[in-house]
């Protein structure tokens, strides 16, 4: 046998084994590792965010001589955070704000796509139009996107408390949530369990609004000691002004409990929406607090506990976010640790768990994340380039001829060499050969890759 051959063929196999990707953050994703570095996302609010530990921000009670942290995005309605922020399931504990802004709260108002945000114990407080320990006014844009899977819990003195009675010569009212002081986007997967205070006063969300029907709460809830003129166990008001009002959003199988019986109804009011004849699902917790960590109970049947949400924990007895699980590609699969099944790149969102290889079968990449790549994969082997034990075949015919000489070692390497980069390796599959030399050669091929693969 040509020693040439062999080498020429062992060459190629380098080809046929694929690249296995690790996850890395995407160029251009800004870690956020303390406080500081989170309060400088004002610096740039169109860019791309997230933690990587949880944030003690216990300091900001003493920040601007007591003013605490400035809320991110345009807290008088200008340049509203506009980029993404994952928090990645870690934990913002113990941030302080005291103002007196238009909108306040860890985002002031955003019109960006928050997930995976842990909020412990924050104490928000002061004059506002909109307050929420998360957001003060979610825009309702047609750009908008979303907040999901996002938790507020204040186990010790954490609160919204939001002290603007009517403000003069503006048509609205001052509305204070849980989560979300003034919501127009879509919140799904969240709850607040938490202290709120204000003239509207909502556990989840203060006002509720959808101008443009894009905003709808979904699989949420909210348990919460509320107090004010106008309050609702998960909304305040299901719409918002005087005067000129703004309609109401829809609210999809989310579930409200009030501490002491300080709201009597998952809204207090309603404007054109749950109450002209649209359905909204909006039920009260009748066991308090087994419902609220039963998560065979709704709304926590809708959430993903495989790769989100952690159903054990031992500081708290709600569901926490799992720690550390990324997803910068948007595919709803997480690259890390206890993350569910892992997504191998998470920055292309075509490759993940749910991928189907078969349908990529020739790219050099394992796109189903099983340690398979190409024709190696169970789903590609009725591929017809595909044979069943070995790498991407391409069939060669050297000739219109039943009877075809094995080509010389020259021709070979061309053809190997103008094979394309991820094409998968090269043998002859279809030849008919009378000629002892070429049989050999191709049995040789066959039993070579049988032994590698």
């Amino acid at each position: 046998m040509d020693p040439t051959k062999i080498t020429l063929v062992v060459g190629l196999l380098v080809l046929v084994v694929g690249v296995m990707h690790v996850s890395a953050a995407p160029d251009g994703w800004i870690p956020i590792s303390d406080c500081e570095e989170l309060q400088a996302v004002n610096e740039c609010l169109d860019c791309n965010y997230y933690l990587t530990d949880d944030i003690d921000c216990s300091e900001t009670e003493f920040w601007d001589g007591g003013a605490g942290f400035e809320p991110i995005g345009g807290i008088e309605g200008d340049d509203p955070f506009t980029g993404e922020f994952h928090g990645n399931g870690y934990c913002i504990y113990d941030l302080h704000i005291s103002r007196e802004e238009e909108f306040i709260g860890l985002f002031g108002v955003t019109a960006g796509h928050i997930e995976r945000v842990c909020m412990i114990d924050p104490y928000i407080e002061g004059v506002a139009i909109g307050m929420g320990a998360l957001v003060g006014f979610a825009l309702d844009e047609e750009l908008a996107l979303t907040i999901e899977d996002c938790m507020v819990l204040s186990m010790d003195e954490g609160g919204v408390f939001n002290y603007l009675d009517e403000p003069d010569g503006i048509p609205v009212l001052p509305a204070t949530g849980g989560l979300v002081g003034i919501a127009g986007d879509e919140i799904r997967n969240c709850y607040s369990i938490n202290s709120v205070l204000g003239l509207i006063a909502g556990g989840l969300v203060g006002a509720h609004i959808d101008e443009l029907a894009i905003g709808t709460i979904r699989n949420s809830f909210a348990y919460s000691e509320i107090e004010g003129e106008l309050t609702g166990g998960l909304v305040g008001i299901n719409g918002w002004g005087i005067g000129d009002e703004i309609p109401g959003g829809l609210i999809h199988n989310s579930y409200w409990g009030a501490v002491d019986d300080s709201a009597d109804s998952c809204w207090g009011d309603d404007i054109d929406a749950c109450e002209d004849g649209l359905e909204c699902t909006c039920t009260e917790f009748t066991e308090i607090p087994g419902d609220l960590f039963d998560i065979n109970k709704q709304p926590m049947t809708a959430w993903d506990f495989e790769r989100v949400w952690d159903p054990s924990n031992d500081d708290t007895f709600v569901p926490m976010l799992r720690r550390g699980c990324t997803d910068f590609d948007d595919d709803g699969y997480m690259a890390g640790d206890n993350c569910g099944p892992e997504d191998c790149d998470d920055e292309d969102p075509e490759v993940n768990p749910g991928a189907r290889e078969k349908e990529n079968c020739k790219d050099g990449i394992d796109n189903d994340c099983d340690g398979r790549v190409d024709c190696k994969d169970s789903n590609c082997k009725r591929k017809k380039y595909c044979d069943s034990s070995r790498g991407a075949v391409k069939t060669l015919y050297w000739g219109p001829s039943t009877t075809i000489p094995l080509p010389p070692a020259p021709v070979v390497e061309e053809i190997i060499n103008q094979t394309p980069e991820g094409a998968g390796m090269q043998v002859l599959t279809s030849v008919s050969s009378t000629r002892f030399d070429g049989i050999a050669f191709l049995g040789f091929i066959e039993l070579f890759l049988g032994d590698i693969f």
